[in-house]
């Protein structure tokens, strides 16, 4: 946590798997794959005091993330068989995953009679970008004989947006 700001977490993961046979009737094969990635997150927060009527004050809070992910090709898996709860994919990826959240939080009247509302109101936004997509669309025009479409060619995936309303325990609406 480099300044106590920003979260670093960087990660590496491996799946391997055993078979009796693979696809090609080879016996006993060992497959094994990885993938390695770094994620950093921050939180920022803003407090105000508007002090209308019985909202004493508010607090705005902003969650921030971005995730990089890589995975190398691997062909020497291509053959291995269907191994159940293990991915043992043989394509290359190389990604970034943009995130953010915004939170509302309210005070209600003053003193003892105090009550705090969190998470009134969240909204959460997030997209990505693939570094590869453009490698991929081309390798696909090439073996088709054709032009590379741009749409096919596009990294950033969709924007998502979920905001979820919740002023009470009983109630909470949420919209996609």
């Amino acid at each position: 946590r480099p300044g106590d700001v920003l979260n670093v977490t960087p990660n590496v993961s491996i799946s391997a798997a055993w078979a009796h046979k693979d696809d090609q009737g080879g016996r006993n094969p060992v497959g094994a794959t990885w993938r390695a990635g770094l994620s950093l997150g921050t939180t920022l927060y803003g407090t105000f005091f508007p002090r209308l009527g019985g909202l004493e004050g508010v607090r705005h809070v902003v969650d921030l993330s971005a995730s990089y992910g890589y995975s190398p090709e691997n062909r020497s898996v291509e053959d291995f068989p269907s191994v159940g709860g293990i991915s043992l994919g043989s394509s290359k990826s190389s990604s970034v995953s943009l995130n953010m959240s915004q939170r509302l939080h309210l005070k209600l009247g003053a003193g003892e009679e105090a009550r705090k509302v969190e998470n009134l109101l969240t909204w959460s936004s997030s997209t990505n970008y693939d570094f590869l997509a453009r490698e991929r669309a081309e390798r696909r025009a090439r073996e088709q004989g054709r032009e590379v479409d741009e749409d096919e060619a596009w990294a950033w995936g969709d924007m998502s947006h979920t905001v979820r309303l919740k002023p009470g325990r009983l109630l909470s609406n949420d919209l996609s």
